[in-house]
């Protein structure tokens, strides 16, 4: 049987893929920094060399290593953005070569296509550029963890498997969620302000860009794609690099975002948007800052990510294998009434 090493499995994202692993009946263990009992768990750190593990006891033990440790952070400090993303990538790669892992997968994330040039067609999930400029630190060190990846010259891993999860949100079950990210500031924003809403007459102004589709995905939909992903990868996946994104067939446009946003708070408004075409980023960012309090950083993404192309992925895991935003929207929305009346 397979047998796995995991890192990341305790976070907000690793929770689901640990429930998919199981599930599937995966053999592994998870990398974790702090001392346990669990039989499944292996003590160690990404930040030191060799993530303080001795690889020859390693040896030929895992057939892969699934990598999803990381910080996510839009406001983090740049030298914090690159040692736990960036260095801990460079500990993962070289673990996977001394240990003789042949599989690697790495979860990097929408974000290293934030940089890439403005193009008519969608973005392809292999397009990828180092190069500047980066719409935060965050950003930049996936942009540069995935170079790592890409660039790696030893023999081992011999097969690598890069996976781009779009936005994630709540799952599809209970909309669980573990703070205010993402669209969920928009929500937020919208709440605070319900007075003044329910006030309004006329059209609604708001960020955002017409025809681009936002990736938003449940978090425990893009856990089973990435345990199925890499599960073929453990089978059968080629020697040397793919990339896919994990991202839904039809995201939500921002006009439906926010539509979705005001109905569920009974509000019935029409939405116009503003783009940056229309008026200049750093003004949109700051009066949506000033008056809504959205994070100019969330509004940033909002504004700049392009069209995926994510038909590979659809190939591999089916049409239907997430659900459609109007489908999902009811339970996203309650996961978020749930968390502020328990934070």
């Amino acid at each position: 049987m397979s047998s796995l090493l995991v890192t990341g499995g305790t976070g907000f994202l690793g929770h689901f893929v640990q429930q998919e692993i199981q599930r599937l009946g995966l053999k592994a263990r998870y990398l974790t920094r702090k001392p346990s009992s669990a039989p499944q768990n292996l003590v160690g750190d990404l930040s030191r060399w060799d993530a303080g593990l001795d690889p020859n006891e390693l040896r030929d033990q895992f057939s892969g290593l699934l990598h999803m440790a990381g910080l996510y952070d839009l406001r983090v400090a740049r030298e914090d953005a690159f040692l736990a993303n960036v260095i801990g990538t460079h500990t993962a790669l070289a673990l996977a070569e001394k240990s003789r892992i042949p599989v690697f997968v790495h979860i990097s994330t929408v974000a290293a296509t934030m940089n890439l040039p403005p193009q008519d067609s969608p973005i392809q999930p292999g397009q990828f550029s180092p190069d500047g400029p980066f719409p935060d630190p965050y950003a930049e060190s996936k942009i540069h963890a995935e170079k790592l990846v890409r660039s790696w010259p030893g023999e081992f891993p011999k097969v690598r498997l890069i996976l781009r999860p779009g936005i994630l949100v709540g799952d599809t079950q209970n909309g669980l969620i573990h703070r205010i990210d993402g669209p969920y500031h928009a929500l937020d924003a919208f709440r605070r302000l319900i007075r003044v809403l329910r006030a309004w007459r006329g059209p609604l102004l708001l960020p955002g860009r017409v025809e681009t589709r936002i990736p938003l995905t449940p978090v425990d939909r893009a856990a089973w794609a990435i345990v199925q992903l890499t599960h073929a990868a453990l089978l059968h996946g080629e020697r040397g690099l793919a990339s896919l994104f994990i991202a839904p067939p039809r995201g939500p446009t921002a006009r439906e975002l926010y539509t979705s946003i005001l109905h569920h708070l009974s509000l019935d408004l029409e939405v116009r948007l503003i783009d940056h075409q229309s008026a200049p980023k750093s003004l949109l960012k700051t009066a949506s800052e000033v008056i809504a309090h959205l994070p100019g950083e969330e509004l940033e993404y909002l504004l700049g990510l392009p069209d995926l192309d994510v038909s590979a992925t659809t190939e591999r895991l089916g049409l239907d294998w997430c659900p459609d935003f109007a489908n999902s929207a009811p339970q996203l929305w309650r996961g978020y009434d749930a968390f502020i009346q328990n934070r």
